[in-house]
């Protein structure tokens, strides 16, 4: 499971508004979630997924925070296993925000290799409702840069619930067999705030891979159970 870092954070929730607005100087998000499919920057790794992730974010002035995660997967129809840690800081300015991270993964699969990732991000606001971001890293395992390009709206049904669309490009010169630009993904997602500490996130997504042989769709589906302290 890639973690819910604040550069791809799209499922605002009640009590993260209500965190900001009483300056509480850390929050913690747990998150489970469960698909019809698993792909990350192009790479169809399972058939299906179960997903847990635990993050906390630490406020260390009005602009600067860091954040610390660990997650776990695990295909229910197949050998297919996950487990991460990410630890990343940001700084928000004016008009962008800023981004470091390193993580580590560690895979049980045949089509991605456990290693290392340092990576560097910007966030854009457009607007109060759409976004731009970038990103560019280096994977240790596959010993190969990347970067992802993309944006994210989001748009208010009530005052319980929400819509978010996030789309992103991903480019690298040679990750576990793809290079150049090779995957557009678009997640779209309805979140229902239960209360100030629970939400849920049904979401749909698709992921175009362009090769050789042309473009090729793949469609997955889920829901994220989230719960904020």
């Amino acid at each position: 499971m890639k973690p819910l870092r604040p550069l791809s954070l799209l499922l605002l929730s009640a009590s993260a508004l209500q965190a900001a607005d009483d300056d509480i100087p850390y929050g913690i998000e747990f998150v489970a979630g469960i698909r019809d499919g698993y792909h990350q920057r192009g790479l169809e790794l399972a058939s299906d997924l179960i997903d847990l992730q635990i993050q906390a974010n630490i406020t260390l002035t009005k602009s600067r925070s860091i954040d610390i995660a660990l997650w776990q997967g695990a295909e229910i129809s197949g050998d297919f296993r996950e487990f991460g840690l990410l630890v990343g800081a940001s700084e928000e300015f004016d008009n962008f925000s800023l981004s470091l991270e390193l993580n580590y993964a560690d895979y049980e699969s045949d089509l991605i290799e456990s290693g290392a990732e340092v990576s560097f991000g910007i966030d854009y606001p457009i607007t109060d409702n759409i976004s731009a971001f970038g990103q560019i890293g280096f994977n240790e395992a596959a010993q190969s840069f990347y970067a992802q390009l993309g944006g994210f709206a989001t748009a208010k049904v009530n005052k319980d619930s929400y819509i978010t669309l996030k789309s992103e490009l991903n480019i690298a010169d040679s990750y576990f067999g793809q290079s150049g630009i090779y995957d557009l993904t678009t997640r779209a997602s309805f979140t229902y705030n239960v209360n100030s500490g629970l939400s849920m996130s049904p979401f749909a997504s698709v992921s175009i891979s362009f090769d050789d042989e042309g473009r090729t769709a793949d469609f997955s589906t889920g829901v994220w159970v989230e719960m904020f302290f």
